[in-house]
């Protein structure tokens, strides 16, 4: 999807870079309030 033209594939990849930082965030604040909510 993301093989087009140059700088549609430097989008596409900011992008992903961007999607998989969110997903990080969200799964650590998730693990934090199961644990907070755990007790």
């Amino acid at each position: 999807m993301c093989a087009v033209a140059k700088p549609q594939i430097h989008a596409c990849r900011f992008l992903l870079k961007r999607f998989l930082i969110l997903q990080k965030a969200f799964s650590f604040v998730d693990s934090i309030w199961s644990y907070k909510s755990g007790f």
